[in-house]
């Protein structure tokens, strides 16, 4: 009777332990989605601002007769001097009156 109750503790052992690898695992499928969650999110961002950003370009390269890295280079600078994200930037610029940059 003493090596049934040794197979089967040892039974119990390997059963726990794999269901503490489980536990373990599947913490980290949890942490890899939700960092590709961000990655996704972030992606979005990035597609949705893209256009505002090439037109604000756009807009740069007529006005200041600059090139297309001057202009982003423009905005660049602008949003560090603000503290405003690039993509709020090129939106003002996008939307200011035709002529006139924003001024801040």
């Amino acid at each position: 009777m003493i090596d049934a109750e040794r197979t089967a503790e040892a039974a119990s052992d390997r059963a726990h332990l794999t269901e503490r690898d489980l536990h373990a695992r599947v913490a980290d499928l949890t942490r890899a989605l939700a960092e590709q969650s961000d990655d996704v999110a972030n992606l979005r961002r990035a597609m949705e601002t893209r256009g505002v950003i090439e037109r604000a370009k756009g807009f740069l390269m007529g006005t200041l007769g600059c090139s297309e890295d001057e202009a982003f280079a423009h905005l660049v600078a602008h949003s560090q001097r603000t503290n405003m994200k690039l993509y709020v930037i090129a939106g003002l610029v996008v939307a200011a009156p035709k002529g006139r940059t924003p001024r801040k």
